[in-house]
């Protein structure tokens, strides 16, 4: 017997049941799987291929219309997860804004016109979205597919389970987070003091400027009746001294 490939569930995560509907030459397939080794055996790989594939669109993989069953206007494919509460995907569905309750169940669909949804726990996400979650989920050993233990950024994670670390390292991100806040809200308000202090400033140096003109109650009346008179002061100047011009100093001046 020769086994094609083999889903590796990390420590503590289980996959408990896949849904295919309309993908390949399957037209509806559900299967279960129970704690511990779940072996798919049989005399070909075209079916474990299929079911492999399948897990591969749970990952973010690739999406093709051919991939559809012949007659069929669309293939889904379902994953149902079950993973402790205090898990490294709690944190990362809540960053994400998206429910979760010890359990995370994504859907994908993929219409004829090619086109490809995704859903977790019944939340339209992205494919973007997936292919960060599903490796925390499903490790793919095989020739050229996805292996968690190749990828750098996940060998913390693993070495913490090992240790029996995770709760902990949980705790630290929280911690963290707490903190990153506390800061935030700190630069803020720092940033808030600085702003009053300047806008004192210049409300000081307003008040000064103000207290030193020694404006009196009035003054703007008489200011504007010295301005008036300025302007007909003006406008009498100018009327004498053409009427000079016109009397003396013009060739047909009256009195030249």
């Amino acid at each position: 017997l020769r086994i094609s490939a083999r889903i590796c569930v990390p420590i503590k995560f289980m996959l408990a049941q896949l849904v295919i509907t309309d993908f390949a030459i399957i037209d509806s397939l559900s299967a279960s799987f129970s704690g511990g080794l779940n072996i798919l055996s049989g005399e070909t790989g075209a079916g474990k291929s299929i079911i492999i594939n399948a897990a591969n669109l749970i990952l973010g993989g690739r999406a093709s219309p051919d991939l559809i069953r012949t007659g069929a206007e669309r293939a889904v494919v379902e994953a149902l997860f079950q993973l402790p509460s205090q898990s490294p995907v709690s944190s990362f569905l809540r960053d994400m804004d998206i429910p979760f309750n010890g359990e995370v169940l994504i859907k994908r669909t993929i219409s004829k016109q090619g086109k490809s949804r995704v859903w977790i726990n019944g939340t339209l996400s992205t494919l973007q979205m997936i292919a960060k979650l599903g490796p925390h989920l499903i490790s793919v050993s095989g020739q050229n597919e996805h292996q968690l233990l190749l990828k750098p950024d996940s060998h913390l994670f693993i070495l913490d389970d090992f240790g029996g670390l995770t709760n902990d390292r949980l705790v630290l991100n929280e911690l963290y987070r707490d903190y990153y806040s506390l800061k935030e809200t700190t630069e803020r308000l720092r940033s808030h003091l600085k702003e009053e202090a300047e806008r004192r400033e210049l409300t000081q140096f307003q008040i000064k400027e103000i207290e030193e003109a020694q404006l009196v109650p009035g003054e703007d009346a008489e200011l504007e009746a010295e301005k008036s008179r300025l302007i007909h002061v003006e406008r009498l100047i100018d009327i004498a001294f053409h009427s000079y011009q016109a009397l003396y100093e013009k060739d047909e001046s009256v009195l030249s």
